[in-house]
């Protein structure tokens, strides 16, 4: 969203969000004074004295902000919100980020009708959403994909970028992103092995961290574990958190996603926009952007054996890999270009206020 509002000129935005962090010094730097909102994690009937608290503030800054629509870019706290708009009748956009499922509550399924345009990362999640929604509705569900600007340094090879990086000049592969079950890293542990019977050096980086819960630390256990029982212990390195994942993605040789889920593969566009290829599972977003944009090969989910025949098959043919490289890079500056996102992103914004009443004021 950021770079959608660095590059929209024929609106006026004005920014909602929990205050702090990088989050409010960049909208600073961009000469926007954000309103605090007081988001809450707990369900409403645990805490409607939050919810109602929310409400109130949410209407404090309508009526200070005077919008002709909202864009709500959240995943969490939407009825809430949507509910103040429509009180309002102020026209909604809302962004759907996660592999689409029908809704169990009815708030979220009527909120999710009342919004004047939906946009999804993806046409796979457009599709879905689309069809739920029905053809007399599905004319409101558009897909973007997000922005992604090219790195200065898209051009280097990975050998050069691994020695600003301190990375080892052996074969690399790197996994970036939260350490979940549904990102099924235990698959790429196990092709580890399997790789090592043809580059014997080869190395995984692991980059990402848990979300700290009960379940996140399980799972990150387990993956230490699965990897000792394997005895590649050596050979996966755990990284967690890092704030320099876009320089050590560009010293990898390939990037492996091997999800089981995913709305728009974050870690494929921003490995390809680093001219990196990539390794994904055969799902629908990683299929549809992979065979859009010849940046990489796919595996069916979960399997291990497939996933270490596509790793060999790229690392046995640099060239090939490379090339792949280089096709994704330039999907990445067609389909991604935050210029084009902001200006796409504000022609829905402005079809929707058009097209609806003026909000009250």
């Amino acid at each position: 969203m950021l770079e959608a509002l660095r590059t929209m000129e024929r609106t006026h935005c004005e920014v909602a969000c929990a205050l702090g962090g990088n989050l409010e010094t960049e909208l600073r730097k961009l000469d926007i004074e954000p309103y605090h909102l007081p988001f809450t994690r707990s369900g409403i009937r645990r805490r409607p004295d939050q919810h109602l608290r929310l409400f109130a503030r949410f209407q404090q800054v309508l009526n200070r902000s005077k919008p002709d629509a909202v864009a709500i870019n959240l995943s969490g706290n939407t009825p809430v919100l949507s509910l103040a708009c429509m009180v309002r009748r102020i026209p909604l956009v809302r962004f759907q980020r996660f592999e689409f499922s029908r809704p169990g509550r009815w708030i979220d399924r009527f909120c999710l009708r009342r919004a004047a345009a939906i946009i999804c990362v993806s046409k796979h999640v457009q599709a879905q959403v689309g069809h739920w929604m029905g053809s007399n509705h599905s004319d409101r569900v558009q897909s973007l994909y997000d922005p992604q600007p090219l790195p200065e340094h898209a051009e280097l090879v990975p050998s050069k970028q691994r020695r600003t990086s301190g990375l080892p000049d052996v074969p690399l592969l790197g996994f970036v992103g939260r350490l979940h079950r549904q990102k099924r890293v235990e698959t790429l542990i196990r092709a580890i092995p399997l790789v090592r019977n043809r580059f014997s050096d080869v190395r995984a980086l692991i980059i990402g961290s848990h979300d700290g819960g009960p379940d996140g630390r399980a799972y990150a256990d387990e993956l230490h574990e699965i990897a000792e029982s394997l005895g590649c212990d050596k050979a996966v390195s755990f990284l967690g958190y890092r704030n320099d994942v876009m320089d050590l993605m560009a010293g990898c040789d390939l990037v492996v996603l091997p999800s089981e889920t995913e709305a728009c593969p974050r870690a494929l566009v921003e490995s390809w926009s680093l001219g990196v290829p990539t390794v994904a599972t055969d799902i629908g977003p990683c299929r549809e952007i992979t065979e859009a944009s010849g940046g990489g090969l796919l595996f069916p989910p979960g399997d291990s054996g497939e996933l270490a025949a596509r790793i060999i098959e790229l690392l046995e043919a640099p060239d090939r890999a490379r090339e792949m490289g280089h096709l994704g890079r330039d999907w990445v500056a067609r389909e991604c270009d935050p210029t084009t996102y902001g200006r796409r992103l504000e022609e829905v914004l402005l079809q929707v206020v058009r097209a609806e009443p003026q909000p009250q004021r």
